[in-house]
């Protein structure tokens, strides 16, 4: 993201706010950047050695990663970059705290004045003109194109100008103009311009292939294509030509006379439910029984009485006064067995709408799998943080009294598990005891999805020989 904004703004500056600073109009601690950018007159696209350095990240003086522009700038962060995971548990997460005894809105008033910018006028002076242009984004890679009326060609980053003889230079500008026509044409029939405006652009085609090939022979001709080859549109050009299979113009393509591209048109009627339901499904990703009743011009019930066992009434999911409809292979799919459950309760009260479902639903159900065919790993991100605190507690018999200090943290937003001492002191006794290396092993296990086979290391002992055998048992 930071790269894109790059090549469309210049950064002029930027203020990191303390994470206190909307706590009382917001309710919640976040750390907050508000950022001054200055549009570009037009898109760039940079070279890695020539990006501007706040793309890139770097760390303060304390070790804590932030964005170039605030190592650069520490007085523009108003408050201290920190290590804290109080939002995630994660112990990678970072945060801006305000500083003691310090007025906000006086600090974020000098750092805006710190900011420098303003309007100019575009100079219009004759200045040398560049070796070569910062890429246009618009212009594909390794392409030729032209500004100002000069060529000039696209290679990674970098627009270069071409140096070419003048017969070569006019031989690619008429290719251009060939390119530039058959692009536009292939435009007109995409978004089904009017037949004229196509016949027009067809008959421009035609008097352009003609003036080029009367000139410089066919577009497949071997001097054609040393001298354009090497764009990306010289095939497409070169499709403009049908040939024998012994190489000889045999006739234009059909580009030149016909529509050859046909806009994406909806049926506004068709004969069948099941015809209806599949144009739904394709312009609305879903099952519309109004509009399927629209396509067909049948009623609701007639719909639904001739799509029997392909569609079926969600009871969990309404429409208004009307239940959903879903496609067979989503409803019977999924959590089948809750939707079993929900199913005949609502059978029980419209069986005439619902008793189908249950039926279905019967059919759909998976066989249930012995305990000794799952297989769960540790670290799984699926299982409730709730069972791995048990687990923890049980493998390393946790006492009672201790529990309440260590817990299991799960960061849906990072994917990253923690184990946090809720007490510092607590955490400090642990590791003077040897007992705290237990549970950092066990912590870096469940990040690298493995099975606790450590010693404890700091405690110059194992963990209890009966404790590691019940963990090597166990389907974790």
């Amino acid at each position: 993201m930071r790269k894109y904004i790059s090549q469309r703004a210049e950064l002029l500056g930027a203020v990191r706010l303390p994470n206190n600073a909307f706590k009382d109009n917001a309710g919640t601690e976040v750390t907050t950047d508000v950022v001054f950018l200055q549009k570009r007159g037009r898109p760039i696209e940079f070279s890695p050695e020539d990006e501007p350095e706040w793309v890139h990240l770097n760390k303060t003086t304390d070790g804590v990663p932030v964005n170039q522009y605030f190592a650069d700038n520490p007085d523009m962060v108003l408050g201290a970059m920190v290590y804290d995971r109080s939002m995630y548990g994660n112990d990678n997460e970072t945060a801006c705290t305000p500083f003691e005894d310090s007025d906000l809105s006086e600090l974020l008033g000098r750092a805006i004045g710190r900011i420098q910018g303003q309007i100019t006028e575009p100079d219009i002076e004759a200045e040398e003109e560049p070796d070569w242009l910062p890429a246009d984004p618009d212009v594909r890679n390794w392409s030729y194109t032209r500004v100002d009326g000069k060529i000039y060609y696209r290679q990674e980053y970098r627009m270069y100008p071409e140096k070419l003889p003048v017969q070569e230079e006019r031989r690619l500008h008429a290719i251009l103009d060939l390119e530039d026509c058959v692009k536009r044409l292939i435009t007109f029939q995409q978004y089904d311009y009017d037949d004229e405006s196509i016949r027009q652009e067809q008959i421009k085609l035609h008097e352009l292939y003609d003036s080029f090939t009367k000139r410089y022979g066919l577009i497949n001709e071997r001097a054609n294509a040393k001298a354009f080859n090497k764009d990306n549109a010289y095939y497409l050009l070169c499709s403009l030509e049908i040939l024998d299979e012994n190489g000889k113009f045999e006739r234009k393509a059909d580009i030149f006379d016909k529509r050859t591209i046909r806009r994406h048109t909806v049926p506004d009627s068709v004969d069948t439910p099941s015809e209806a339901l599949t144009i739904s499904l394709a312009e609305k990703a879903r099952v519309d029984i109004p509009y399927i009743s629209a396509l067909t011009g049948m009623e609701r019930e007639k719909v639904i009485e001739d799509l029997r066992g392909v569609i079926f009434p969600n009871p969990k999911k309404k429409d208004g006064e009307e239940y959903v409809y879903e496609t067979a292979d989503e409803y019977l799919s999924g959590a089948v067995r809750e939707k079993l459950e929900v199913a005949r309760i609502f059978a029980e009260r419209e069986p005439k709408t619902f008793s189908e479902n249950v039926t279905a639903l019967e059919k759909s159900q998976p066989i249930y799998l012995e305990a000794g065919e799952i297989d769960v790993r540790l670290g799984s991100t699926w299982i409730d943080k709730g069972y791995v605190q048990d687990f923890m507690y049980d493998l390393l018999e946790t006492p009672r009294g201790n529990r309440n200090q260590i817990t299991v943290e799960y960061s849906s937003f990072t994917s990253d598990w923690n184990i946090k001492w809720k007490d510092e002191q607590e955490k400090l006794k642990a590791e003077r005891g040897g007992l705290n290396r237990e549970y950092t092993v066990l912590k870096e296990k469940v990040r690298e999805i493995e099975v606790i086979r450590k010693y404890a290391e700091d405690a110059q002992r194992a963990i209890n020989p009966p404790i590691k055998q019940k963990s090597q048992g166990i389907a974790i």
